[in-house]
């Protein structure tokens, strides 16, 4: 193949943020097309480079046609976005039912989050899984704080001379859970970074709104109200997973991207509020506002991330192999 058009390609390809097989698939077309077109050029009497160079020059820039690809394949049918809406309407439910106080309740919304992320990871990771994704973390990160609670108690046993709450064993497990699953939860956010920063944001969404209503939990297993005007109060919780499962299904549909953009910065300083609201007046205003600023900058660090972990890239022509073999399967 001419140099110019590998070249272009690959261009091409580090600018679209797709999914790789739909991206492979969108390559092949372009593929197709281009050299079509250089074909035409050559039976006018054009050498091959200069078909080549022309053919290019009638596409555009490869940034400009990355972005009209993207466009015309980022919008999500209005299936996909009830489904990416599907948690945070469940979490709704349950708020306004009360069920959300019953354990067993909870646990069901967990292990269904778990498992429709996996249905999705086996079926190509659709654009509208990725809100699963956000849940489907939250047992992993909640069971990473009862290990690290339990080591504490632990640790000050030891210094106190107090029987040990555990056995030593089951120290040792725990040491060795907390690494490996900081681990894979990293890694699931360096992927979903790699894949695009906007998802990543968008799998991140209900984790700081869930920390603030957990941290109003009261020992009864009630959600406490703040001395300072809360901007969501516990009571309109219900509300606020509606509102959560409206952006979602909205940045399922939207086309632009940078609209798509525009909506996940505007977030952070709701993201910033939501969890500001959840300490009372008095000496832990400091760790309110330390609170919010690392929700706010964990909110947006895929932005940040995204450039210095950079994406990928197969060379295109084995991506379109990799896709036709698939195609003939």
């Amino acid at each position: 193949m001419n140099p110019q058009v590998a070249s272009y390609l690959g261009e091409v390809q580090a600018r679209l943020k797709l999914g790789p097989a739909q991206c492979a698939r969108v390559l092949r077309e372009l593929s197709t097309h281009i050299d079509d077109r250089v074909r035409e050029l050559r039976l006018e009497g054009y050498p091959r480079d200069e078909a080549a160079e022309r053919a290019l020059a009638d596409l555009g820039s490869p940034k400009a046609i990355a972005r009209q690809i993207y466009e015309a394949h980022s919008q999500g049918s209005w299936q996909e976005a009830v489904l990416a809406a599907g948690p945070h309407l469940l979490l709704a439910l349950l708020f306004a039912t009360h069920l959300w106080t019953n354990i067993t309740s909870v646990f069901f919304f967990l292990a269904l989050a778990v498992a429709v992320t996996l249905y999705a990871v086996w079926h190509g990771k659709p654009s509208w899984f990725y809100t699963y994704l956000g849940y489907a973390m939250v047992p992993a990160l909640v069971a990473m704080a009862i290990a690290w609670l339990a080591i504490v108690l632990g640790v000050r046993a030891a210094f106190t001379h107090d029987p040990a709450p555990l056995p030593v064993l089951a120290y040792v497990g725990l040491f060795v859970f907390i690494p490996l699953a900081l681990w894979l939860l990293v890694k699931v956010f360096v992927w979903v970074i790699r894949r695009d920063w906007l998802y990543a944001s968008l799998m991140l969404l209900p984790l700081p709104i869930l920390l603030r209503l957990m941290l109003s939990l009261q020992p009864q297993g009630r959600l406490s109200i703040t001395t300072r005007p809360a901007l969501v109060g516990w009571e309109s919780a219900s509300a606020l997973f509606l509102l959560l499962a409206c952006i979602a299904g909205a940045f399922v549909r939207l086309r632009q991207r940078r609209l798509k953009a525009l909506a996940i910065v505007m977030l952070a300083p709701v993201v910033f509020l939501l969890v500001w609201s959840t300490a009372g007046q008095g000496a832990s205003q400091l760790s309110a506002v330390l609170l919010a600023s690392f929700s706010a900058l964990l909110f947006l660090s895929p932005l940040a991330l995204e450039h210095p972990l950079g994406r990928p890239q197969l060379p295109w022509d084995a991506a379109l192999l990799a896709t036709a073999a698939d195609d003939k399967a």
